[in-house]
């Protein structure tokens, strides 16, 4: 095998694994009293199903695995608040690579 095939092989390895990714996290609710009851991501314009089964309280927290083939780095989430409404952030996955979330009163921090 020639060189320049090996290389084509690699490069084409090392694409597919930049864009099938798992994208591992926990989401805290750190708020004084808001009940978290959906968590959805947005890729191509789609907003996806909500990913909580039951809603989040305050002080509670859960783990997040998002099995990603689309290999989007920007992605915008949406948290929604139970007797509130909901808000919108954006992330890029491949730069912050947040592993927690923390919803707050007003807003989020990410680590």
């Amino acid at each position: 095998m020639s060189r320049f095939a090996i290389a084509l092989f690699a490069l084409i390895g090392l694409t597919w694994t930049a864009s099938a990714q798992n994208y591992n996290f926990t989401l805290h609710n750190e708020s004084d009293g808001w009940v978290i009851s959906g968590f959805q991501t947005n890729v191509g314009g789609v907003w996806s199903r909500n990913w909580l089964s039951s809603n989040l309280s305050p002080g509670r927290s859960r783990n997040m695995v998002w099995s990603s083939q689309s290999g989007a780095c920007v992605v915008d989430i949406r948290v929604t608040w139970q007797d509130w409404g909901s808000q919108e952030y954006t992330f890029n996955w491949c730069t912050e690579n947040p592993r927690n979330i923390r919803m707050q009163n007003e807003g989020l921090t990410f680590d």
